[in-house]
């Protein structure tokens, strides 16, 4: 007995109980918490993050690949914008220097019918201002002779002025 004794205080001290108690609370827990149903939990989630990772992979891949292809016709595409700017600005130009050279020729035109204009305006005037010195200068000259030979025939002086007078009315 005293070996029973001495055993039983061994196990005691030796912490074998603490042991065995805590393997038998563990026991217990993991049947209650269901620790593979948790962990294959874990094990779907992780699976469902790969393959939306793996989607969104491949979707990121082929949007570089989109815009990869169209950054390799970007230079093309300036090329021809250029050209197509170039052009347009070449007939911008041609158009511009058309309808000048037309402006021009306007201008011309008008400034020649311009001075055409008062050519014959000054003209007009310098013809006027000459039929009137003209006929003020015969009215004169026709006074002057009545004054220095008064038996000219009145009658045809008189009638000479009268139609001087309506001339230069």
């Amino acid at each position: 007995m005293t070996e029973i004794i001495s055993f039983i205080k061994y196990i005691l001290q030796s912490n074998i109980i603490n042991f065995l108690i805590m393997l038998g609370i563990l026991y217990w827990i993991c049947k209650k918490i269901d620790i593979k149903k948790g962990l294959d939990n874990a094990i779907k989630s992780v699976r469902l993050n790969i393959e939306k990772s793996e989607d969104e992979k491949s979707e990121s891949q082929d949007r570089l690949n989109i815009e990869i292809s169209k950054n390799e016709k970007l230079p093309s595409e300036l090329k021809q914008l250029d050209a197509q700017t170039e052009e347009k600005s070449r007939m911008l130009k041609s158009q511009i220097e058309s309808e000048t050279q037309k402006s021009i020729e306007n201008l011309k035109k008008n400034i020649s019918k311009i001075v055409e204009s008062e050519e014959k305006t000054l003209s007009g005037k310098i013809s006027q201002e000459t039929v009137t010195l003209s006929l003020d200068g015969a009215k004169d000259n026709i006074l002057n002779l009545l004054n220095s030979n008064p038996q000219l025939h009145e009658k045809f002086i008189y009638q000479s002025l009268e139609e001087l007078e309506k001339a230069v009315i």
